[in-house]
């Protein structure tokens, strides 16, 4: 397998960006939103299975923007249905701030 170890591990530099995004996403469900679902994955309705509110939406929105250094608005996580759809947009919003900081250099 590319990118892996003698030992078959996947070296951490070598994993697609969107998932560490999701691990990233899953962590903040776990520990800044204190959720104590085992099968927590981009699947994973935002209110259905993980029981976000509006006080979970606002917490998420800033431990998101911590710490995949990334800025969203509420507008833009309201409209989010599942954990994927969080990545998804953390992955769009990395990229167009990527470019618009390009742009002012």
């Amino acid at each position: 397998m590319p990118g892996a170890t003698a030992s078959g591990k996947i070296r951490r530099k070598d994993v697609p960006m969107s998932i560490d995004v999701v691990e990233t996403l899953v962590t903040v469900v776990r520990e800044d939103l204190a959720v104590e679902s085992t099968d927590i994955n981009r699947s994973s309705h935002l209110i259905a299975d993980l029981g976000l509110d509006s006080v979970g939406f606002a917490i998420a929105i800033v431990a998101i923007e911590e710490k995949l250094a990334v800025r969203i608005s509420e507008r833009e996580m309201s409209e989010c249905e599942t954990l994927g759809d969080v990545a998804d947009l953390v992955l769009r919003c990395r990229g167009t701030q990527q470019r618009d900081r390009a742009d002012h250099v």
